[in-house]
C-alpha cells in the first residue's frame, strides 16, 4: 500500500514567504527537524501556506517534540486540502488526525474525523488512502470486540494494497529543465536526465522528477554498475520473462527469451541493452520487469521477518537519502503489491536532437500519466503513445 506523504506545492520565491519556504522545505528534506521548524514558521507567518506545506510544517512540529501544535496545524492542512477541492488529500489527512486522537484516547474526536474521512471519500474512485480507511476501520473492529468483522476489513485493505503502485520509466535521455534554484549545467538550460545525477546530484536530480511530475519524492535510492550487479548476485538472482532474444556486443545481452533466472551480469546487460525496436522506450520498460521479478521473488521466496536482512544487502549496495522509517515502508511495501498486477509502464516522447545530442521530448500528454498518480494508483486510461508490457 502506498505510504502516505505530504504533497508539496513548490513555491516561487517572489511570492510572500517564498524564500524562507523553501529553505524550510529543504531542511525538512535533509531531516535538520529544529531548522525545518523555525524556517516553515516563518514561512507561515509571513504569507499564506497551502495544505502541501502545513503538512510539511506540521510534520517538523512532531519531530521537534511538539506533537499538540502538529496536530492544530495538520487540521489547517486538512481544511486547506478540502478549500482548494482536494478531497482524497483531505480524507487522507483525516485519517491521520483519527490516529493521532486515538493515541491521545481521545476516541469521540477521533471518531468524528474517522466520518469526515468516510464522506469524503463516498463515490469516489479506489486510491491508497481508502486502505488506509479500511485499516481505520478494522482498528474500530478490532477496540469494539468484532474480531471476524476487524479480519475482513484488514483484508480488504491488503486487497486494496496488491492495487496499489505502478511501475512508471523515464526514457533515459528525456530532455528537462535545470532545476529551481542550480544554475544550468554546460549542457544548458535543459539536461539529460541521465546526466542530472552527474550535473547535480541526486537531491537535484530528486527535484528535477519532482517539478516535472508535480508528485512529491520522499527520496533516492541510487546505485551504479558494479553495485547493480553486486545487489543482484547477493540476491541470487532475478527471475525474469525475457521477451525476446537478444544478442548485442555494446551491452552484452546474450539472452534467449523466455523465463529465466538472470544474475548481475546479465540483468545488467538486460536492462542496459537498447539496440533494440523503440531504443529507450524499451530499455525503461525491460528494467521495469527486473523490477518487477524482483518483486515476485520477495514474496515468494521471503516473509516480513526477513526485512532487516534485505535492508542490509540493499544497503550494501546503494546509497540513499532515506531514514530507516522510510527505508522499512519501501520494503514493506514489496509484500504489498501484487507483481503480477502491478502496472508497468513508460512515458512517451518522441526522439530528436538538441545541441547534436540525442533525447527524448516527453509528450504533453503525460501530465495526465502524473495527475493519475497522486493517489498512489494508475486508474485512468494511459494516454496514446504510452508503452506498456501488453504492447511491449
Amino acid at each position: 500500500m502506498a505510504q502516505s506523504i505530504a504533497m508539496t506545492e513548490l513555491a516561487s520565491p517572489d511570492a510572500p514567504g517564498g524564500a524562507t519556504l523553501a529553505r524550510g522545505l529543504e531542511a525538512l528534506r535533509r531531516h535538520r527537524w529544529t531548522d525545518a521548524f523555525e524556517l516553515l514558521t516563518k514561512a507561515d507567518q509571513e504569507g499564506t501556506l497551502g495544505g502541501g506545506d502545513l503538512e510539511a510544517l506540521a510534520e517538523a512540529s512532531w519531530f521537534t517534540g511538539q506533537a499538540d501544535l502538529a496536530i492544530e496545524v495538520k487540521e489547517r492542512a486538512f481544511r486547506a486540502r478540502r478549500s482548494d477541492g482536494d478531497p482524497v488529500g483531505a480524507a487522507a489527512l483525516a485519517l491521520d488526525l483519527a490516529r493521532d486522537y486515538s493515541f491521545k484516547r481521545q476516541f469521540s474526536i477521533a471518531a468524528g474525523w474517522l466520518h469526515r474521512a468516510e464522506r469524503l471519500l463516498e463515490d469516489r474512485d479506489e486510491s491508497y488512502v481508502h486502505g488506509y480507511l479500511a485499516l481505520a476501520r478494522c482498528d474500530a473492529a478490532r477496540e469494539q470486540g468484532s474480531i471476524s468483522r476487524a479480519v475482513e476489513l484488514a483484508e480488504e485493505a491488503v486487497a486494496i494494497g496488491e492495487r496499489t503502485g505502478a511501475i512508471v520509466g523515464f526514457p533515459r535521455d528525456s530532455y528537462i529543465e535545470t532545476p529551481e534554484g542550480y544554475d544550468d549545467s554546460p549542457e544548458g538550460h535543459f539536461v539529460k536526465f541521465t546526466h542530472a545525477n552527474y550535473w547535480f546530484g541526486p537531491e537535484g536530480m530528486v527535484q528535477i522528477a519532482e517539478e516535472t511530475t508535480g508528485l512529491d519524492i520522499d527520496g533516492y535510492l541510487i546505485t551504479g554498475f558494479l553495485g547493480f550487479e553486486g545487489l543482484v548476485d547477493a540476491f541470487e538472482g532475478i527471475p525474469v520473462d525475457v521477451p525476446f532474444a537478444m544478442s548485442d556486443p555494446n551491452s552484452k545481452a546474450y539472452l534467449d527469451a523466455g523465463l529465466q533466472i538472470l544474475l548481475g551480469e546479465d540483468a545488467l546487460a538486460f536492462s542496459r541493452n537498447r539496440h533494440i525496436t523503440d531504443i529507450d522506450f524499451r530499455r525503461s520498460l525491460d528494467q521495469g520487469l527486473v523490477i518487477r521479478g524482483a518483486l515476485g521473488k520477495v514474496q515468494e521466496e521471503f516473509g516480513r521477518s526477513d526485512l532487516p536482512a534485505l535492508l542490509a544487502m540493499l544497503l550494501e549496495f546503494t546509497l540513499t537519502d532515506l531514514d530507516a522509517e522510510a527505508l522499512l515502508t519501501v520494503a514493506a511495501g514489496a509484500f504489498e503489491v501484487d507483481p503480477d498486477t502491478i502496472p508497468n509502464i513508460v512515458l512517451s516522447g518522441f526522439p530528436t536532437t538538441r545541441n547534436t545530442q540525442y533525447v527524448v521530448l516527453l509528450d504533453d500528454e503525460v501530465a495526465d500519466i502524473f495527475a493519475d498518480l497522486e493517489d498512489g494508483m494508475l486508474t485512468e486510461e494511459l494516454p496514446p503513445g504510452t508503452l506498456t508490457d501488453d504492447e511491449g
